[in-house]
């Protein structure tokens, strides 16, 4: 199993993510976390079904959503994809 999640790891590590969000909705990206800690990552599990902290929003989903899409118009945009290794 070690093998698994070094191999997992590797990917992680490609992405470079600061830092890394999971969805931690009903616990099913818990194996995740549990794992990335255990190699020294720090995950951070996020309850997508759960309250938003902006009373607009129904849920921590749709919060998300829309604060992704006002970071695009003001600008945001992702690095460009990396070429996939073989």
């Amino acid at each position: 199993m070690e093998g698994h999640w070094q191999q997992r790891l590797g990917k992680w590590e490609d992405c470079r993510p600061t830092p890394g969000f999971i969805d931690d909705t009903g616990g099913f990206g818990s194996s995740w976390i549990d794992n990335l800690r255990r190699l020294g990552r720090d995950p951070i599990g996020i309850v997508f079904s759960g309250r938003s902290a902006d009373p607009r929003y129904d849920n921590k989903r749709t919060e998300m959503y829309f604060e992704a899409a006002d970071w695009i118009r003001r600008g945001g945009a992702l690095p460009p994809a990396r070429p996939a290794r073989s």
